[in-house]
This record gives C-alpha cells, sequence and structure tokens, in this order.
C-alpha cells in the first residue's frame, strides 16, 4: 500500500563521509521501518537498494546555503507524500525506534491542525499538550520553534517557510520569527522521550568529541579531513550551552 509519509534525508555531497555509518545505524536501530526512505544529495548517490536517489543539482556557480530552499522545494515536488520526517546524515541513531510509536504521530498530524513534531527535545517544549503525554507544545514565541532538527513535518506547513535565498540556519530564525502567521500547533517530544534519539555528528564543519566517540563504540572509524574537536573544546562547549540553559530558566521563571 502507498505510503502518505516518507523520510527524507537531507545530505551535503560534501559530508558523504557520514553515509555509511548513518544508514549502518539508521537500518541497525530501526530495521523494521515501513516508510520510503530518500537521501536528498546535490549529484551523489547512496549503493544500497533500501534508499531512493532525490538528486536535485545545485548551480556550481552560487552560493550552497542559498540554494538550499530552492533545492528542497524541488525535491519535495519529485515526490507524492503529505507527510514527511526529515533528517540529516549527521544524526546518528542512538536507540531502537518504537515504529509503534512514530506511527502514532504521524495519525496524530493527519488528523489535527498539528503541523510540526520535533522528534528529538532540541530545545525540549515549555508548554504541556493534552492529546498526548510524551509531547509538549512549543510556543510560537519560541527561538528555534521552527528547526531542522529530526523532525515530522506536514509538507504544506514546511513549504510555507521556505523562502528562495535562505539557508538553513536562516530558515530556522526566520521560519521561527514568522511562525506565528502559521495556524496550525507545533509540538515537540519531551525531554528524555525522544521518538527519534540520535548523537549529532559535525558542528561548523568540525567532528564533535561525543559523535566520535559514540561511532567508535558502535564500531564506525571517522575518517576524515575535517577539524575534530577536542576533549577540553567539548568540555567548554557543554559548559557554556548549560550555563546559557540556566539563565534561560531562570529568566522563565521570572516571567
Amino acid at each position: 500500500m502507498k505510503s502518505d509519509t516518507i523520510i527524507i534525508i537531507a545530505a551535503r555531497d560534501s559530508y558523504s563521509e557520514t553515509w555509511d555509518a548513518f544508514f549502518s545505524l539508521f537500518f541497525k536501530y530501526w530495521p523494521d521501518c515501513p516508510y520510503p526512505v530518500y537521501l536528498f544529495t546535490e549529484k551523489k548517490t547512496y549503493p544500497d537498494p533500501r534508499i531512493l536517489p532525490l538528486v536535485v543539482s545545485d548551480d556550481p556557480n552560487g552560493s550552497w546555503g542559498k540554494q538550499w530552499a530552492d533545492r528542497i522545494r524541488k525535491a519535495l515536488a519529485e515526490v507524492d507524500a503529505s507527510y514527511f520526517i526529515l533528517l540529516h546524515t549527521d544524526y546518528f541513531f542512538s536507540e531502537k525506534i518504537d515504529t509503534a510509536r512514530i506511527a502514532g504521530l504521524i495519525e496524530l498530524i493527519r488528523r489535527s491542525d498539528v503541523g510540526y513534531i520535533r522528534l528529538c527535545p532540541v530545545p525540549p517544549p515549555k508548554l504541556p499538550y493534552s492529546g498526548d503525554r510524551t509531547l509538549g507544545t512549543l510556543s510560537k514565541r519560541d527561538a528555534y520553534n521552527v528547526s531542522l532538527q529530526a523532525g515530522l513535518w506536514k509538507r504544506s506547513v514546511f513549504e510555507r517557510f521556505l523562502i528562495s535565498g535562505l539557508n538553513p540556519g536562516e530558515f530556522e530564525i526566520e521560519g521561527s520569527k514568522n511562525s506565528y502567521k502559521v495556524k496550525e500547533t507545533f509540538l515537540c517530544t519531551k525531554k528524555g522521550l525522544a521518538a527519534i534519539p540520535y548523537v549529532h555528528g559535525i558542528s561548523k564543519a568540525a567532528w564533535l568529541y561525543e559523535a566520535r566517540r559514540f561511532l567508535k563504540n558502535e564500531g564506525h572509524e571517522v575518517r576524515t579531513t575535517r577539524n575534530k574537536e577536542s576533549f577540553w573544546a567539548y568540555i567548554c562547549r557543554v559548559y557554556y550551552i548549560n550555563m546559557i540553559k540556566y539563565r534561560l530558566k531562570m529568566l522563565w521563571c521570572h516571567l
């Protein structure tokens, strides 16, 4: 039976060093995935019959980032699906995926006014949601309530945020600013209850320390020419992030 839901794995050809580990862990932790899996790339494809190519070439004379919104709009035009789960190839699955739970979230987005569900709480929701104890509501006032973290999207809602010339970071910023214009509710899994738990691999073109450690434990060696975050840089990053979270929490409590 044809599915109205697909998985789109957004990839950069220059990130192809992540692909083997990503797909190995994808099928290890989600062996019964029932949805068509598309790899959205510029030119390269992945040699696995389970992975469907979704190739949209970029203009070599233009900036990759500034073409992103137009390219993903073209990619969506090539598939027949009303809903999709968006992933990236440096989101390495770290726990077994509960297919029944994913199916339940898809059914929720089908039958309600929900337009987006962030599947990993990065960041977590601040508001309650009565329809599911594992979910909270994202305030339209929150920064990054529109996010490219692993998420389940109603296609029509996602496409409303696609503005020509936006790179992925700008998509999140501008989308979050304009999310109040969208009537649909945005949800997010609660802390500790991710529907798709994963370890983020690369940030600012550098391999993150915890990702390299995780992949090593999973039997995958990171071979790269990229910069690698050091242990001490990792400690400083985590400390800095935790301090920001603490200050935001204190600010929220006094609002």
